[in-house]
C-alpha cells in the first residue's frame, strides 16, 4: 500500500521510459485523472487490463510487438475490437499525459487498431428459431440453456445474467434484482424483475443445486462468457443470418415481443432499464410491478412451447410449479 501511495504522489521529472514502469504510469493517469471522468468507470476497467497484462514491464519496453500480443490477448477474451480499441486509446492518454507534464523523457507510438463498422443490432427471431436454440441447448449446455431462458424470462443483457446470484433472487415475492449488492446503477440501469412462471422452476432448480452461489456457474465459480458456445449452436440450428445472432438477439426477441403485445411502454422500459430505475422502487411492496409485462412473456414462451419436442418444459401450461413447492426440479422431466 505504501508503495502504490509512493507511485501516485512522489514527484516524477523527465525519468527515463527504461527505468518507469507502464503500470506505474496508468495507475497515475487513473488516480490523478481519468477517474473524475465521466467515463472514469470505463478508464478504470481499461486500467485493470493494461495492468494486469504489462506487469513490471517499463514504458520503454511497450513495443509494437507487445502491443500486438497485448491486442491478441484481450482478443482472445471475446472483447469487441470496438472495446479493445478504446482500451489503446486509455493506454496513448495515459503516456502522452506523462510525457506532457515532463514526467518521462520519452513516450512511444500506440498503434491503435483499425474502426471497424459497428455490427448492426442484434437480429430478433422468430418463435421457431428460439425454439430451435432451445433444443440444441438442452440437449448440449445446462449452462447455455440456463442462459437462454434467463435472457428469455427478464430481458437482460447478458453481464447482468452472468452476475447473478442467488442472494438477487427472492422467490417469495417473485422478484430478481439484476444489480447485485455493491454495484453502482450505470445508464445501462439493471432494474428488478418479476419471476414469471416460466421460469419459477428453472431458478428454483438452480438456487439449490448451486455449489459458489451463482445461477450459472462452472465448477461452483461464475461463468465469464458462453458466446462461443450461443454461436455453435446458432450453427447447429441451422439459422438464417446467422452472423447477427448473438446472445443480445434473446433480449431484442422479448423486447418486440412484448411491444407485439401491447405491454404498456412503461413497463417495456422498465423490464429493459430503460426506464431510470423509477419502475422497482416500490417492487418488492407491488404484488403487480411489471405483471403486464410477465403475462406477456409467459404467453410468448408458451407459443415457443408448442414448437419444441417432447421433453423440454419452458412454458407455465406445460410446467405447472406451485409457489410453495419445495424441492429438487427436473424441470426437463415434467412436460404434461
Amino acid at each position: 500500500m505504501m508503495a502504490e501511495h509512493a507511485v501516485l504522489y512522489e514527484h516524477m521529472a523527465g525519468a527515463s521510459a527504461s527505468a518507469v514502469r507502464l503500470a506505474d504510469v496508468v495507475l497515475r493517469y487513473y488516480d490523478q485523472h481519468a477517474r473524475e471522468l465521466p467515463s472514469g468507470e470505463a478508464a478504470g476497467h481499461h486500467a485493470t487490463r493494461i495492468i494486469d497484462y504489462f506487469g513490471n514491464l517499463s514504458v520503454a519496453d511497450c513495443t509494437l510487438d507487445e502491443q500486438e500480443g497485448f491486442v491478441r490477448s484481450l482478443a482472445d477474451d471475446e472483447l469487441s475490437p470496438g472495446y479493445i480499441r478504446r482500451i489503446l486509446t486509455t493506454l496513448r492518454a495515459a503516456l502522452q499525459r506523462a510525457y506532457k507534464r515532463a514526467e518521462i523523457d520519452r513516450v512511444p507510438f500506440v498503434q491503435l487498431p483499425e474502426k471497424v463498422p459497428p455490427m448492426r443490432q442484434a437480429r430478433k427471431l422468430d418463435a421457431s428459431e428460439v425454439a430451435a436454440l432451445i433444443t440444441v441447448a438442452a440437449a448440449r449446455s445446462d449452462r447455455l440453456l440456463m442462459f437462454m431462458l434467463l435472457s428469455l424470462n427478464t430481458a437482460a443483457r447478458p453481464s447482468a445474467i452472468y452476475d447473478l446470484t442467488v442472494d438477487q433472487v427472492n422467490v417469495d415475492d417473485r422478484l430478481i434484482d439484476l444489480n447485485p449488492p455493491g454495484r453502482a446503477q450505470t445508464k445501462k440501469h439493471r432494474p428488478v424483475v418479476p419471476i414469471t412462471d416460466s421460469l419459477l422452476p428453472w431458478v428454483r432448480r438452480a438456487m439449490v443445486e448451486s455449489e459458489g452461489g451463482y445461477l450459472i456457474e462452472y465448477q461452483g465459480k461464475p461463468v465469464q462468457s458462453l458466446k462461443k458456445s450461443f454461436a455453435k449452436a446458432v450453427t447447429t440450428a441451422g439459422l438464417e443470418r446467422a452472423e447477427r445472432v448473438t446472445p443480445y438477439s434473446l433480449r431484442h426477441t422479448i423486447g418486440k415481443a412484448l411491444r407485439s403485445a401491447g405491454v404498456p411502454r412503461w413497463e417495456v422500459e422498465g423490464i429493459l432499464g430503460h426506464a431510470g430505475g423509477t419502475t422497482e422502487i416500490y417492487a418488492e411492496y407491488d404484488p403487480d410491478h411489471l405483471a403486464a409485462a410477465a403475462r406477456a412473456i409467459d404467453s410468448y414462451l408458451t407459443e415457443v412451447q408448442t414448437k419444441l419436442g417432447g421433453g423440454i418444459c419452458i412454458s407455465p401450461l406445460s410446467n405447472r410449479v406451485k409457489r410453495d413447492d419445495t424441492l429438487r426440479v427436473n424441470v426437463l422431466s415434467t412436460c404434461q
